[in-house]
């Protein structure tokens, strides 16, 4: 009986603990791989507005949306990129609008066109943690209860 108690609750417990050091892990990794990416000036060359799916492509908002597509150059190269779809206003950009750009000096045909950061990475093992914390914890409740 003490054996399912103690179960009960540091199942949970040390679930959460490794999403915490998962979650820790990933934030350092990802803001790693961006911590040597410069700035070069940039110039938005369209913006793209959409609605919904954006031609069959997979898109978390139903709302409006836009995706910018910008060129720059590094080193006498020319390079272009876009930024991912996102919502949101766009009135802040326009075509032919100087702008920075990041990139990747190891690979300049990387870019990006917000400063690049670990994004939601991090919290992934937290999505799946606490349904298991959850789960783990009735289960130990139902078998005590049996």
């Amino acid at each position: 009986m003490k054996m399912l108690k103690g179960a009960r609750l540091w199942c949970p417990i040390i679930i959460m603990s490794l999403a915490i050091i998962c979650s820790v892990s990933l934030y350092f990794i990802r803001t790693q791989q961006y911590k040597d990416w410069e700035t070069a000036p940039g110039i938005v060359l369209e913006i793209k507005h959409y609605r919904g799916s954006n031609g069959g492509k997979f898109h978390i908002s139903s709302g409006p949306s836009h995706r910018i597509i910008y060129s720059y150059a590094i080193g006498g190269n020319d390079y272009m990129g876009e930024s991912i779809p996102y919502s949101g206003y766009d009135s802040d950009f326009w075509e032919g609008q100087a702008t920075w750009i990041w990139y990747d000096p190891d690979n300049p045909g990387n870019s990006s066109f917000h400063k690049p950061g670990p994004g939601l990475d991090p919290y992934a093992p937290f999505f799946l943690a606490v349904p298991f914390s959850i789960m783990s914890f009735i289960k130990f409740k139902r078998k005590k209860s049996l």
